[in-house]
């Protein structure tokens, strides 16, 4: 049950008496502080770290006026109320123009939980419109991006082959044409991965959560299957699971996920050193599960690490893809309200750590 932390900045305790007998006879469930002065003030917005402020006016050597800016320096999402004595209109305006949202005479005390509720659930709202407006320029930018490096990363490919087809018209020798088809294929393919990256990105961002019950452990053993074929004996997958119970999340996303961290942990490992290996680790967490992917490849520069999960960013230049795989894997893990971790060091290797919560619990 939310409890609301109100701070009362209050110098006469009688006063501050009366403004907490108000707040006992509502239905509010809070606790509270009392402070006198502009320390004890910072103080109890640093630690107490209040949801609600009710100031008195002027105290001996600290006034209302000056409390405003602190809280909205120190607590910006706080709800501001003015308790004070008789005012005038003009100082009541100035005062919620300075950002106040609200004030309560302190002769009209059982106002003050009305009071109260209102400013707080209108400011609950504008912070919320806020986040709300922040995501959607955040959405909006990420767009305008996805589809620019999306058409320039097409074109690419695209370019390739038409200039390989314009040769083609004029070439005779049929071994050259052949040469000429080959080309054209790898374009092709090229622009085919750069289409199921896209398609597939767009498809996880817009994927409903179905809760369901999932074997990891088979998952990766249907992934893994996959490139035990492509690598032979050159590359060694170990599976180990712990998991103690049963654990519900979505398996075409956990599927999508690992697939992609497993892919580049394939795609970058590095055949030239003895025993190269790909561990994977499943194991029960207090809020569900966790999945270890360890190898001991190329890794990733340490300066690259803080970009890994962006947008169409390749810590690995010599990479044929367009960097979206890791930016999958991120969307994905927070569809799964997930956490994700990698760590690294270049040549020896990269450790991808994902804390999936049971959907069942919540």
């Amino acid at each position: 049950m939310f409890v609301l932390k109100i701070l009362i900045l209050e110098d006469n305790p009688a006063d501050a008496g009366l403004t907490v007998r108000a707040l006992k006879m509502s239905d509010l469930r809070y606790e509270h502080r009392v402070v006198d002065n502009k320390d004890d003030f910072i103080a109890a917005l640093l630690e107490f770290k209040p949801h609600v402020i009710l100031s008195d006016h002027s105290l001996p050597s600290f006034t209302s006026e000056e409390a405003l800016p602190l809280a909205h320096q120190y607590c910006r999402e706080c709800v501001f109320i003015l308790v004070t004595g008789t005012v005038s209109e003009e100082f009541a305006v100035n005062i919620l123009k300075a950002g106040a949202n609200d004030y309560v005479l302190k002769s009209s005390l059982t106002r003050l939980p009305s009071a109260i509720i209102n400013a707080f659930t209108k400011k609950k709202a504008e912070s919320e419109r806020e986040q709300n407006i922040l995501k959607l320029q955040e959405v909006n930018h990420e767009l305008k991006t996805f589809m620019y490096r999306a058409s320039h990363d097409i074109r690419g490919p695209l370019s390739s082959m038409k200039g390989l087809i314009n040769i083609a018209k004029i070439e005779n020798e049929p071994s050259e044409l052949m040469k000429l088809i080959d080309m054209m294929n790898v374009s092709a393919e090229r622009m085919d991965r750069i289409v199921v990256d896209l398609i597939e990105t767009l498809g996880v961002r817009d994927m409903n959560v179905v809760k369901e019950e999932v074997n990891l452990k088979a998952i990766v053993n249907e992934i893994i299957a996959g490139y035990t074929t492509q690598t032979g004996n050159k590359l060694k997958f170990s599976i180990e699971s712990n998991l103690q119970s049963s654990f519900y999340s979505d398996s075409k996303i956990i599927t999508l996920v690992l697939k992609r961290i497993i892919d580049n942990a394939v795609k970058f490992q590095n055949f030239s050193v003895p025993g190269p290996y790909v561990n994977i680790n499943i194991w029960s967490n207090e809020n569900g599960a966790s999945i270890s992917i360890a190898d001991n490849g190329a890794g990733i520069k340490e300066e690259c690490l803080p970009k890994v999960f962006d947008m169409f960013y390749r810590a690995n230049t010599e990479s044929d893809g367009i960097g979206l795989g890791l930016y999958l894997v991120k969307i994905g893990t927070d569809k799964l309200d997930g956490k994700i971790e990698i760590t690294s060091m270049e040549q020896m290797g990269t450790t991808v750590i994902l804390d999936l919560p049971d959907l069942a619990l919540n």
